[in-house]
């Protein structure tokens, strides 16, 4: 711990924007990964059920299951459902317009993400610059007594703030992949469910 502290405060003033960035990262992450874990669903096994209900005839048990369920895609095919008259038309609106609500939320902040990895990033070249600037002016300005104390200095700076902003950005980055996958398979069960619903809505009628 006594070893990070020393490189913290080698680092200089752009350490702390850093470290900032890093912190509204985490809590963005945080936020993002229990949401949308919590709007995933087993989207074959609520199939398999809406389908059962559907070819019963149940429609209020397939509505009544979508609501009890309260993921994306269950609003979506439920509002669907409530609003199908034997005519998919109508079905295809009431999807459109709850998807239209449902999916930017699950979007919603991720793009702050790869932001935050480039300010780090450059925060940390900038550090590196500021640091260099310093090594520079020791060299130029400084007495013979300090001027190795401040070139070392001005190298801390420079390669501190640059390992401390990748640091920063690179597990920023890779976690912005894996949350924008998450939320992308959402998206893609909401279109392939809601189709096969509305396909199937059509199969019965025709029987």
């Amino acid at each position: 711990m006594s070893a990070f502290v020393q490189f913290y405060k080698n680092g200089g003033w752009a350490m702390h924007f850093i470290a900032l960035a890093a912190f509204v990262s985490l809590g963005l992450i945080i936020e993002r990964m229990i949401f949308l874990f919590r709007s995933g669903i087993n989207a074959d096994k609520f199939l398999r059920y809406v389908t059962k209900k559907l070819r019963e005839g149940d429609y209020t048990g397939a509505i009544r299951y979508c609501d009890s369920e309260g993921k994306p895609l269950s609003k979506i095919i439920g509002a669907g459902l409530r609003n199908y008259k034997g005519d998919i038309r109508e079905m295809q609106n009431a999807v459109d317009e709850v998807g239209l609500a449902e999916i930017p939320r699950l979007n919603k902040r991720l793009n702050y993400l790869p932001v935050l990895a480039q300010v780090a990033t450059l925060l940390g070249l900038l550090g590196t610059i500021a640091g260099l600037l310093k090594s520079f002016g020791a060299l130029l300005t400084a007495s013979a007594s300090t001027r190795t104390l401040e070139l070392i200095q001005g190298i801390s700076i420079a390669l501190n703030t640059t390992f401390f902003g990748l640091t920063v950005a690179i597990p920023v980055m890779l976690l912005h992949s894996f949350l924008q996958s998450r939320a992308d398979g959402i998206v893609d069960d909401i279109d392939e469910y809601s189709v096969r619903i509305m396909n199937m809505l059509q199969d019965i009628k025709k029987d």
